[in-house]
């Protein structure tokens, strides 16, 4: 059964995100670009609240989670006197793509496809229409999970990852985004603990959301360029032919298992497995993105 998210709680959650950013650092917990969420008129949280400029909130914005079933619970905001260790807050991991029947299996919904692949599992049901993706929630190693498809289309996918991130409060370092590439090779995953720039708009769409913020992992998946002079618009739309869909199913069904390390053994550990395998082939990478994976 779908569920969609309903009323408004009793305290309003009203969402701010700030302009100013902070870089980058592995020991400091940093929320979606200075995203935060307060709930109600608290009385330090008013105040703070109060110098600052908030920015529009839609109905969107302020859905909260209604499924009974469910025993997932937000993250309280850290105090500046209380520190929260990293692995207590949760993980969004959201897969880009298109919704509809005719978009199933084309190369631009390899990462809702790895969602689906991800929440069979780890027994996550996805059944909640909430801040435009269909939700699940579970648990997977030490850390409760969100996983998300956005259900706007590729081009607005932060219209559904930036108020899921803030309402979640989740931790820059803790929101993956896992979509398709046309610069990386055909069946190459490679998992960054951030990035620069992409030609994925659905990526662009989320750094826009997130006020330009970039310091979110990624996990790509090579899905080849164009041949020739075709359109790049119409390949992303195209389905693979039956040997490439014959070793993305392969691709596929390894994603699981990196998700699951990557929670449970970090980042960095994870990505020097498993980016080491083909390693050597490292056309698909930007120069900013070839020297973050250096440092691994």
């Amino acid at each position: 059964m779908l569920h969609v998210a309903g009323a408004q709680p009793p305290h309003a959650v009203n969402l701010h995100l700030f302009t100013q950013n902070r870089s980058f650092s592995g020991k400091r917990t940093i929320f979606c670009c200075n995203a935060s969420i307060s709930i109600g008129p608290t009385s330090t949280q008013s105040q703070e609240s109060s110098n600052s400029t908030p920015a529009p909130a839609s109905s969107q914005t302020s859905e909260p989670e209604t499924t009974s079933s469910s025993t997932f619970t937000k993250t309280k905001i850290p105090s500046k006197k209380k520190h929260i260790p990293e692995r207590l807050y949760p993980w969004l991991i959201v897969g880009i793509g298109n919704p509809g029947n005719k978009f199933q299996k084309t190369r631009h919904n390899v990462g809702f496809e790895i969602i689906d692949a991800i929440a069979e599992a780890e027994s996550i049901k996805l059944n909640t229409i909430q801040q435009k993706a269909l939700t699940g929630k579970g648990q997977i190693g030490p850390s409760q999970v969100i996983l998300a498809k956005p259900q706007t289309y590729v081009n607005l996918t932060g219209q559904s990852v930036g108020p899921l991130a803030a309402y979640y409060r989740i931790p820059i370092q803790h929101l993956l985004v896992i979509y398709d590439d046309m610069t990386l090779e055909f069946g190459l995953m490679r998992l960054l603990k951030r990035g620069g720039s992409t030609t994925n708009n659905g990526v662009k769409s989320v750094i826009e959301h997130l006020k330009g913020c970039r310091f979110f992992p990624r996990l790509r998946i090579g899905i080849g360029s164009p041949p020739g002079t075709m359109d790049p618009g119409a390949f992303v739309l195209q389905r693979f032919d039956d040997p490439e869909r014959e070793e993305m199913d392969g691709l596929i069904a390894q994603v699981p298992v990196l998700i699951r390390e990557m929670i449970t053994e970090g980042i960095e550990k994870t990505a020097s497995k498993w980016n080491e395998v083909r390693k050597s082939k490292m056309t698909g990478l930007t120069p900013e993105e070839l020297e973050l994976v250096k440092q691994l």
